[in-house]
Parts: C-alpha cells; structure tokens; sequence
C-alpha cells in the first residue's frame, strides 16, 4: 500500500510514509485553554510548541488521565493492537496528553490509528466519569523520527523526552 505522505486538514500537518517511526502527542479538550492560545498566536512555530508544551506539563484543566483508571483505558487503547496495527516502541500517559512512539504496520494509516485511540478511550472515560461531550482535542502532534547515520540511536531523544516528563506513568520497549 502507498502512505500519503504529506497531507493536512488546515491544522497541523501530518506524514504518514513507509517506515517512518512515529513520535505522537494528543491531549485533552480542557488542556490549552483559550487564553493559552491567544498568547500563541504571535509567536514564532517554535516558541508556540515551546508555549504549548510548557502548558500541557503544568497539567491545566482537567487532567482526568492523573486518575490511575482513566490513565489505564489510554494504554489498554495503544497496547491492545500492538504488533497488529504498529510495533509500540514507547508511551508516557500524562495527567491532560500523552505520548507514544510507534512504527505504522502493513496499510494501517497513523491518522486511523490514532483516531482508533481517541474513540475507544473517549467512550470508556466519559462512561467511567458518567460525563458526555469531547474528551480529546480534535488534533494530534506527530513527528517523524529517522537515523541520519548508522550509529545514531534513532529512539534516544523521544526516550529522553518520555522520561523526563513530570508525573508521567510510561512505559519503554525496545
């Protein structure tokens, strides 16, 4: 199957290619309040995500995955189809967003993937906090992640990245 490669839905943009490993961050609904944003918008790409990132660390809103049971739903989501859908190279759950590393397998697309996430997740919390409505922001983060020279270790900034996280329950395979 071909991937798409470079697409975007006027959000952020997203690359789906063959034997790309795949950092991915989607957080809550609550998590950047409008106020943040408003801050983001005159800022550079880079000190926005810098903005964004130092924001979703604090753990503003609700941060319902701070509750080990909801925290729990997110990782029976991207674990359940491991070695199925993608090879699950490393997650961190955070109290409002999470992280996962993962390698696309066969014709599954990274945006069905983690659409897949979001959905079951979404379903089970709000049942499980007998709450309706979204609980994930309707995009997601991802960048791609490659070895520029044989002896880079491809994995060693997002494991960095994932262990430096405040509060976070991970997890780091291969």
């Amino acid at each position: 199957m071909t991937r798409p490669g470079w697409r975007s839905r006027g959000y952020l943009p997203h690359c789906d290619a063959d034997g790309l490993v795949q950092h991915i961050v989607f957080r809550l609904a609550d998590s950047l309040p409008s106020a943040v944003m408003a801050r983001t918008a005159r800022l550079t790409k880079i000190e926005r995500f810098a903005t964004c990132d130092q924001a979703l660390d604090a753990g503003i809103g609700s941060a319902v995955l701070r509750s080990p049971a909801a925290a729990r739903v997110v990782i029976d989501a991207f674990t359940t189809f491991d070695a199925e859908r993608y090879a699950l190279i490393a997650w961190c759950v955070m109290p409002n967003h999470v992280h996962v590393v993962i390698e696309p397998i066969g014709d599954h697309l990274l945006g069905a993937v983690v659409k897949s996430w979001k959905a079951f997740s979404a379903a089970r919390i709000n049942a499980m906090l007998r709450r309706s409505g979204r609980l994930w922001a309707p995009e997601y983060f991802d960048r791609f992640m490659r070895v520029l020279t044989p002896n880079m270790d491809l994995f060693a900034d997002a494991r960095v990245q994932l262990l430096n996280e405040p509060e976070p329950l991970s997890r780091l395979s291969r």
